[in-house]
């Protein structure tokens, strides 16, 4: 038999196979990819507000614990420990850690539209650490370093 006579045809390979639509295991790694990132983005949002808050509550308990029993020294440490966690926490260690004095209070006011930590209540958190038998507060200081105290843990970063 003369293999030219017969009908044959040449060999058809099968088309490519294409990239779309997805195999569910691509559908399934997209959607954990997407999972992840949205949690990334969820939790860099939420996590400044909350330790805002919580800082705000802490705020709120000193100032009830003065109210109870009235030691202005102990208050001003709780305040001065606060804000240097916050700041801390906010700004970094490196930047904020060792400033002492008026680079201190500076750092508080920094990014603030008014200038809440005034020559008063600056002094009062500066001398707290050095003047433990310190005389006790009235309520308008009490009031006045509270307020600061606020709108510098209440306002964001910048």
């Amino acid at each position: 038999m003369n293999p030219e006579s017969l009908p044959l045809r040449d060999i058809h390979l099968p088309e490519a196979v294409g990239w779309w639509p997805l195999a569910p295991g691509w559908w399934l790694l997209v959607g954990i990819v997407l999972g992840i990132a949205g949690a990334i983005v969820w939790r860099a949002t939420r996590l400044p507000s909350r330790r805002r808050r919580l800082a705000l509550q802490n705020l709120n308990r000193s100032y009830v614990a003065w109210r109870e029993h009235q030691n202005s020294p102990r208050l001003l440490t709780e305040l001065s420990a606060l804000l240097r966690q916050h700041a801390i926490a906010e700004f970094g260690r490196q930047g904020v850690a060792g400033l002492s004095g008026q680079a201190w209070i500076d750092q508080l006011n920094a990014g603030l539209d008014t200038a809440p930590f005034s020559d008063s209540i600056s002094a009062l958190l500066l001398q707290a650490a050095y003047r433990p038998t310190q005389e006790a507060l009235s309520e308008a200081q009490v009031q006045d370093l509270l307020a600061a105290c606020r709108q510098r843990l209440a306002s964001p970063a910048r």
